[in-house]
């Protein structure tokens, strides 16, 4: 156990560095928006993203999802600009990223 926490650890300082690596996670806001079990577990569900957001080189995207688009934007910048896909786009997108 104490090998597996002292790897955590190491692992989390590769975030604190200097120049961390670029970290994108996307997440569609059906999810965020979901109160299953409540206030206090809805909290708790995000509490570790919106944590990460703060850090350098990490972005969360939030995904509207629409019939015919997705629209994406950067938690980073909440007010910037909305990119929108089309379905099949999106689908194309994430298909690369996997």
């Amino acid at each position: 156990m104490e090998t597996q926490v002292a790897a955590r650890m190491a692992r989390q300082q590769i975030l604190a560095r200097t120049q961390p690596p670029t970290i994108s996670f996307v997440r569609w806001k059906a999810i965020l928006m979901d109160r299953i079990g409540g206030d206090l577990v809805y909290a708790e569900s995000v509490r570790p993203a919106r944590a990460c957001t703060d850090l350098r080189g990490f972005s969360l995207q939030v995904v509207a999802a629409h019939p015919a688009a997705v629209h994406v934007r950067d938690s980073k910048s909440p007010t910037g600009s909305v990119l929108t896909l089309a379905q099949g786009a999106w689908k194309s997108l994430v298909a690369v990223g996997r």
